[in-house]
């Protein structure tokens, strides 16, 4: 549960602006589905770290720059989610327009 509001802020519309990095621990399951959100945007420099299990469905997901209001074009090598982790495993159904 995130307790402080400066880390997701709610945009209008099912949006949420991530101001955080996610780390999903080995043997844990972090999931989200369009029925509570429809657009995760992760700020800046943070990404996500999946050691253990991430489950996506429904939601559009991208890095956000607030300065632009849009979403940050990343290079070949760019990526917000890092999967390091050999047992990592990321499902997505039904993505929408997803800048990982």
């Amino acid at each position: 549960m995130i307790t402080d509001p400066s880390l997701l802020e709610y945009d209008g519309n099912d949006n949420y602006i991530l101001n955080a990095n996610i780390r999903v621990n080995d043997g844990a399951t972090f999931s989200m589905c369009s029925c509570h959100i429809s657009w995760l945007k992760i700020l800046g420099q943070n990404h996500m770290m999946v050691y253990g299990r991430m489950e996506f469905e429904g939601i559009k997901i991208t890095s956000w720059d607030l300065d632009s209001n849009s979403v940050v074009q990343q290079d070949s090598d760019g990526s917000i989610v890092d999967h390091e982790h050999f047992s990592a495993r990321i499902r997505i159904d039904d993505g929408k327009d997803m800048w990982m």
